[in-house]
């Protein structure tokens, strides 16, 4: 089930919800800075940050207590930064044309900020030729899918961002963001894919089938 909802700008509260967050994650800027974190040393410990766990089914990858399909094109990769949960490149099918980068992050369970303060986050690492706001011309969603429910971006523009300490920055034209955020027993998770617009373009449905893949039992 799909269903198109109208996005509502964080209030104050929410925003500073998201800034504390933020800054408890020892970030700045874009790229890497997810108010989500990876690896044991994101998720924490104490009963509030446990995670059941999950047995999982023939080609599933387990994560944070989620269950999921990664498309069989797609190649793993070792997270390039300790905040990541898991890195995978999808493939670019034409010359000169760079591969996109999906990413997953969790930052312990009910952590991470609320879905739309961090969906105004993602559309902000991207400007529009005409000046105006990207959030403004992002496609939102909401499906369900195992009990859980996942909220959807899809945003186009010149993509700026860079990582913490200078490691890499972007500043690509014709790019595009599709992000996904699972919420449900554990979670949230938060998967973000960028790239040209023709690779994220073309990996859209199998980057939905990944988010409908999620389970957590």
């Amino acid at each position: 089930m799909i269903v198109r909802i109208p996005f509502r700008r964080p209030g104050r509260r929410l925003a500073a919800a998201a800034l504390i967050a933020f800054i408890a994650a020892g970030c700045s800027g874009g790229g890497d800075s997810e108010s989500t974190s990876a690896g044991g040393g994101a998720q924490g410990g104490g009963a509030a940050q446990r995670i059941a766990a999950i047995t999982p089914r023939p080609g599933e990858t387990i994560a944070a207590g989620l269950a999921f399909t990664i498309p069989s094109r797609w190649v793993s990769e070792r997270p390039s930064s300790a905040m990541r949960l898991g890195q995978y490149r999808i493939p670019s099918t034409e010359p000169g044309v760079a591969d996109g980068e999906v990413t997953l992050f969790h930052f312990g369970v009910g952590r991470g900020g609320d879905a739309e303060s961090n969906l105004a986050r993602w559309a902000g690492q991207f400007q529009q030729e005409d000046g105006s706001k990207a959030i403004d011309h992002a496609v939102i969603d909401k499906l369900e899918s195992n009990s859980l429910t996942i909220t959807t971006i899809e945003v186009n523009g010149r993509y700026v961002s860079s990582m913490p300490g200078g490691a890499k920055s972007y500043n690509e034209p014709g790019w595009r963001l599709m992000g996904g955020i699972i919420e449900g027993d554990g979670g949230p998770w938060f998967f973000k894919a960028v790239g040209p617009e023709k690779v994220i373009t073309g990996a859209r449905e199998e980057f939905l089938d990944l988010l409908r893949s999620g389970r957590t039992g």
